[in-house]
């Protein structure tokens, strides 16, 4: 493995430094699709498989998310030492085969199985894809090409309801549905045996990429070995935890807010009366406009405040967005009217976007290269296992034992940014000075090693 500090780093051509971020982004397309296509098939899933609020929120939550977030460390391990693309290219074809055979489960073990194993295959992508993106670009650039890929998020969340919501409307209008071999099948495991099939084209595809050189291997003491195992990465994570753990925090209540939203259908459903092809119509279009634009706008502010000299650019942008997700999360499910109720839920969208467009540029910026991957892998698992163990459990909760009514879901939906939400506003103003204070260590490092090898 080739290693080089930034300074003495060569970056690939820029032409296909994109082809490889736009594969990627349509891998992170994949991923969402496959992870979010189960909160648009909530209430069918439940009722044909007879679950409660609460089960169907442990199998939109923490059964996907506690493997998720916990073989993210071992592969972000493997990312820091081994071949990326080979990496990424396995998990692709795991998550994409668990996505279709979800189409074959009959019961809620079998279901969970599968998200399980969902799980463990995206766990492969981000350490690697933005491990990738940061050896392909220079500082500079790369703020907008981490912005275009996480915009896969909106988009992949918009083709699942958009897609997902079509097959629904298809397969309900059909008499019955018999598959060879699988036999009868319902609306709902048509989506995922679909769903779940096309990705495998786009894993061949990423066996075809070349592996960059490494950059950003400056020398501390603590980063004195190529090759830092994640006891000492976690230690040189803890020195810094005002700059690392801020980052990690803020993320973590745009999280817990995002992963609510699994349950919108549901929301919209019961509140509102809408079924889920209308609503899937609706937010399938929202996200697809909404998002992008969002997110690329957030990563294109990101470079510019940095190249005008504020190198906490990406942080600021992120304390944007997250300062516009938590009073519009509060606001937008006790909107008086459907409509109303959904363009502020729409404005949650654009601070999500924006926050998840330069968290991750926040990170590779401070993180050393020899535990980038490490970093992000770490980062991933503490904002899924709060996000997805919080959010999607904590609104069936309020449901089920609060307000012990199905009804009430809007409460409940307005219930977690209340009280996640505000208060991880109030340690947000520290993050900046911290972050700064980190880039700093980290040009000095860059600074010393570049004079000792002159």
């Amino acid at each position: 493995m080739n290693e080089t500090s930034a300074g003495e780093h060569r970056y690939p051509n820029p032409g296909y430094a994109w082809y490889v971020v736009v594969l990627l982004f349509l891998a992170y397309i994949l991923s969402y699709l496959d992870r979010q296509v189960l909160s648009l098939l909530t209430e069918l899933v439940k009722a044909d498989l007879g679950l409660s609020d609460t089960q169907m929120g442990l199998l939109l939550g923490p059964a996907f998310a506690l493997f998720y977030a916990c073989m993210g460390i071992p592969l972000g391990w493997m990312a820091d030492r081994y071949n990326r693309r080979t990496i990424i290219g396995v998990g692709i074809t795991l998550w994409c085969a668990a996505t279709a055979a979800a189409g074959l489960a009959r019961n809620f073990l079998q279901l969970a199985v599968t998200r399980f194993l969902v799980g463990i295959g995206e766990a492969a992508l981000g350490p690697s894809a933005l491990s990738l993106i940061t050896d392909y670009f220079a500082p500079g650039k790369r703020g907008r090409a981490i912005a275009f890929y996480t915009g896969a998020v909106s988009i992949g969340s918009g083709i699942a309801y958009l897609v997902g919501g079509q097959i629904i409307q298809w397969a309900t209008r059909q008499p019955e549905l018999v598959w060879p071999v699988v036999g009868e099948v319902r609306p709902w495991q048509v989506v995922f045996l679909l769903v779940g099939i096309p990705g495998l084209l786009v894993a061949g595809l990423m066996f075809t990429v070349r592996e960059p050189q490494r950059t950003g291997t400056a020398v501390t003491a603590e980063m004195a070995s190529k090759r830092v195992g994640f006891p000492t990465a976690l230690r040189y994570l803890l020195r810094r935890l005002k700059s690392f753990g801020g980052i990690f925090g803020c993320m973590s209540v745009i999280t817990v807010l995002a992963y609510t939203h699994f349950w919108l259908p549901a929301y919209f459903k019961r509140t509102w009366g809408w079924d889920e092809p209308k609503f899937a119509l609706y937010n399938g279009i929202g996200l697809l406009i909404v998002g992008p634009l969002s997110v690329n706008s957030g990563g294109w502010l990101s470079d510019w405040l940095r190249n005008r000299g504020k190198e906490d650019g990406p942080v600021i942008v992120l304390l944007l967005g997250m300062f516009i997700m938590v009073p519009t999360g509060i606001a937008f499910p006790l909107m008086p009217t459907a409509t109303g109720s959904f363009l502020v839920y729409l404005f949650t969208i654009v601070g999500a976007a924006m926050a998840t467009a330069t968290a991750p540029s926040a990170i590779v910026t401070i993180a050393p290269g020899q535990i980038r991957s490490q970093t992000i892998a770490l980062f991933y698992l503490t904002i899924s296992l709060i996000g997805a163990g919080i959010g999607p459990p904590a609104v069936a909760f309020f449901t089920d034992n609060v307000f012990g009514d199905e009804q009430a879901i809007r409460y409940s939906m307005a219930a977690v940014p209340v009280i996640f939400g505000i208060l991880g506003l109030v340690p947000a103003w520290f993050v900046r000075q911290a972050f700064r204070e980190q880039v700093a260590e980290r040009v000095a490092v860059e600074v010393a090693e570049a004079a000792g090898s002159a």
